[in-house]
Order: structure tokens, then C-alpha cells, then sequence
């Protein structure tokens, strides 16, 4: 009897490491999109988390859809983020939205909502941006349409700085470099341009600005799960223009995360984050 209880004891020795593999695979499965909605918008067919291509019916169709709210299958891991792209045809005209879910930085599931009622262009003055964000940027103050020129603060070795500007609204087209290479410790002036449907133009121009973190640091800075910016005290202290850039804006406040990045925590309204990617 001990020397069946002790070959028992060995073999469950022995497959207690593919146990404790098997576990930490299902923990860390990849995250898949549950639920999703947008505001001006409603989207067909029903959404289920299985299926990846859409119809979304603008209710206001001069006026940009945006995320309202969502949820996740694995809304408790702190690397599981959520990404929002807008599509354009051949005219830069909008045509639709790409979500996007990534784990660690890798896409895990990519939903696409194609625009289903957009009518011919009827001619408006609007050349606002209804928001602007970057790959690793954060802007100042926030985009409002009363301001053309704002400041883009970056990583203190970021090398390509990927631009994703969305007007506000649909028929109006943005044009200007979405991607700029930078050389180490360089920082530039860029420009963007919006030309609303009636031929009006703006331009937009960012201020690119270093803090004092690397890359490396401020990645380290996503992961945790209370992540919101990676502007802090000690970036101000460094860089005395970035103090007073953010001290200009009403009581600091709302210094908008530029990436679309949407860290996940539990299912979220999306008007309480701020805009996407």
C-alpha cells in the first residue's frame, strides 16, 4: 500500500508544473470585446463578441461618432487596452471606426463599424478637431475649438512620434504628416491641417516638447493599473515650460492623454475617460 501511495505522490509530483502552466494560460487569455456602444450612432447587426465586422447608422450624420461606453472579457488585467481608429476613403472623408483590443501591446481581437448612411457632402465652415492623440504624446492643454496651437510633450528618447487626428466633423478632411521621425533630443514645431466641406482651411499647430522619462519608463508607467498620464511633478520640475503649459489650464485640470489609450479596469463609460486611438 505505501509503495502505491508513494508511485501516487510521484506522479502527481510530476504533473503539478503543467497544472500550475495550464492555469496561468487561462488567467492570461487573451482579452475579446463584450459589449460596445457609441454616441450618434447605433450599431447593426447586434453585437456579439464573436463577430467582427459592423454597419453603425450616424444619427447626426455631420457629426463624428464617439465611444460611449464598453466591456471587456478580462476587464481586471491592467494590460488589456482598448484602441480606437477612425478610417477614411480616398478623399480623407470618414468611412468608419476600428476597435481594437491588445494585450501587452499585442492585437487580440479588431472590430470594424463601417458608416451605413453617410449622405452626399452638404458644405459647412466646421474645421474643428474633435481630438488629436499619439502613439507615446500627451497634449496641453486639451483640444477645444476656441485654440489652434497646443503643446505635444513626448518621451525624452521617442525616435517616431505617430499622429491620430479626428475632426469633428465627417465630411471635413485633416491632411499633414501623421508620422514624424525625430532625431535624438530633437523637438519640432508640426502642423495639421483641417479643410471643412465648404473649402474653408485651419491649421493646427503642435509644439513637440521633451519630459524627463525614457520610452522604457513611461511603458513601465502603462502597466500599472491606476495608470492616467505619464506628465508628474518631477516631469515639471525638469522642464519648467511644461509646468506653466499645464498651470495654465483651468486649476491643471484635463491634461488630455493622447493615445487613445483606454487602460480597462471594469466596464467604463467612455465620456468619463475622454476620447480614443
Amino acid at each position: 500500500m505505501k509503495k502505491v501511495n508513494s508511485a501516487i505522490l510521484f506522479l502527481f509530483l510530476l504533473i503539478i508544473p503543467f497544472i500550475s502552466t495550464f492555469a496561468e494560460e487561462v488567467q492570461s487569455a487573451p482579452g475579446v470585446l463584450t459589449s460596445i456602444s457609441f454616441k450618434n450612432a447605433s450599431i447593426s447587426p447586434e453585437f456579439k463578441t464573436d463577430a467582427y465586422q459592423y454597419g453603425l447608422t450616424l444619427e447626426d450624420t455631420s457629426v463624428t461618432p464617439s465611444l460611449e461606453s464598453y466591456s471587456l472579457s478580462n476587464e481586471d488585467d491592467s494590460q488589456t487596452k482598448l484602441f480606437v481608429n477612425y478610417n477614411t476613403d480616398e478623399t480623407g472623408r470618414q468611412s468608419g471606426i476600428i476597435v481594437t483590443v491588445r494585450n501587452f501591446g499585442e492585437i487580440t481581437a479588431s472590430y470594424t463599424f463601417d458608416y451605413l448612411n453617410l449622405p452626399p457632402v452638404k458644405p459647412t465652415d466646421n474645421t474643428a478637431l474633435m481630438s488629436v492623440s499619439f502613439n507615446m504624446g500627451e497634449i496641453v492643454p486639451k483640444i477645444s475649438h476656441d485654440r489652434s496651437e497646443y503643446r505635444v510633450f513626448i518621451p525624452s528618447d521617442l525616435t517616431v512620434l505617430k499622429i491620430y487626428p479626428v475632426t469633428e466633423d465627417t465630411n471635413a478632411v485633416c491632411s499633414g504628416a501623421t508620422e514624424i521621425t525625430l532625431q535624438p533630443g530633437q523637438e519640432t514645431e508640426h502642423h495639421l491641417y483641417v479643410t471643412a466641406s465648404n473649402g474653408e482651411k485651419r491649421v493646427y499647430v503642435f509644439k513637440i516638447k521633451r519630459v524627463g522619462k525614457t520610452v522604457a519608463e513611461v511603458e513601465e508607467e502603462m502597466k500599472k493599473s491606476d495608470y492616467e498620464s505619464f506628465l508628474s511633478k518631477a516631469s515639471y520640475y525638469r522642464n519648467p515650460e511644461l509646468y506653466v503649459a499645464a498651470a495654465a489650464t483651468v486649476s491643471g485640470a484635463a491634461l488630455s492623454v493622447a493615445a487613445v489609450r483606454i487602460v480597462v479596469k471594469k466596464k467604463k463609460s467612455a465620456s468619463k475617460e475622454g476620447q480614443s486611438k
